[in-house]
């Protein structure tokens, strides 16, 4: 007996596919047999996404946006940039441990990995933008010599860094995470001055402290 095809929508997808994947351990192979397995029907499927790794894409996005909205809508102050930095990482990651067990699994290396990490760096950047553009002027005003793409680069490094850290974080509440963020935006700005030592050396014990046993 065949099962009832599903009507669709985009969030409907996602929740399922998440789903399945995490049931499965592994993704789909294809759209057919996703859809088949799913009783979804395969019109509201390209309806919503052209591929399979569309629904991730779609993901990563939503996360991000959901920042974004949570911080228009609770901090619509002016605050100074790095207060601004550090509430988008600390408001990401509360989105992050909501879905911790689909972020560590579409973080997940492998061969069919659909979104590597120059495809996942497409999907964040522009939700960046409110910050990444008030560093720009900041890194311009001390230095007109800094081009676009080594500031992107730098900001990049930062989230990418925090991100694997926290998916790696067995502490309580992700508390090491939270010490990680502060310290790698507070050296971010503190590498501006002229002798960060003071920063340095804390930030360089406590990364030797978290990852000495990694080895």
């Amino acid at each position: 007996m065949e099962h009832q095809e599903k009507k669709c929508g985009k969030d409907d997808i996602l929740t399922i596919y998440i789903d399945y994947v995490l049931s499965k351990d592994k993704r789909p192979k294809s759209i057919f047999k996703f859809c088949k397995k799913k009783s979804i029907n395969e019109q509201d499927f390209y309806a919503s996404f052209g591929s399979l790794p569309e629904i991730e894409i779609y993901f990563w996005n939503q996360i991000l946006q959901s920042t974004n909205n949570i911080i228009n809508k609770e901090h619509n102050e002016e605050y100074p940039l790095e207060h601004e930095l550090l509430t988008f990482y600390f408001t990401l990651l509360e989105n992050l441990s909501l879905n911790r067990s689909a972020v560590l699994f579409f973080l997940k290396r492998s061969k069919n990995n659909p979104i590597p990490e120059a495809q996942l760096r497409k999907v964040v950047l522009p939700h960046l933008k409110p910050i990444s553009s008030k560093i720009k002027c900041l890194i311009h005003q001390l230095s007109a010599n800094v081009g676009d793409k080594l500031y992107e680069e730098a900001l990049w490094i930062q989230f990418i860094s925090i991100l694997k850290f926290w998916s790696n974080d067995t502490s309580p509440e992700f508390e090491n995470t939270d010490v990680f963020i502060e310290k790698t935006v507070k050296l971010s700005f503190e590498l501006h001055n002229a002798f960060p030592v003071e920063s340095i050396v804390d930030y360089g014990k406590f990364l030797y402290k978290e990852f000495k046993h990694a080895i």
